[in-house]
């Protein structure tokens, strides 16, 4: 369901499908999210909220992985 999610606001965001590349992304993303709890900055869930996406329903604190991409 995360998948799904992540990939639909890139495609809204994007205003087109998910390249073959993003797609990996996501789906590395969403392995990094799905097995660590992450803590989420401020002003993203509002962010999440506005663009139609759910936050993450876990306990926070802070993942121990750069979640960002060079």
């Amino acid at each position: 369901m995360l998948l799904r999610r992540l990939t639909d606001c890139v495609e809204r965001l994007r205003h087109r499908p998910a390249t073959a590349a993003e797609g990996e992304e996501i789906r590395q993303l969403t392995a990094v999210v799905t097995g660590h709890q992450v803590e989420l900055i401020p002003g993203v869930a509002q962010t999440l909220k506005t663009l139609g996406c759910q936050p993450p329903r876990t306990a926070p604190r802070r993942a121990g992985h750069d979640l960002h991409t060079a």
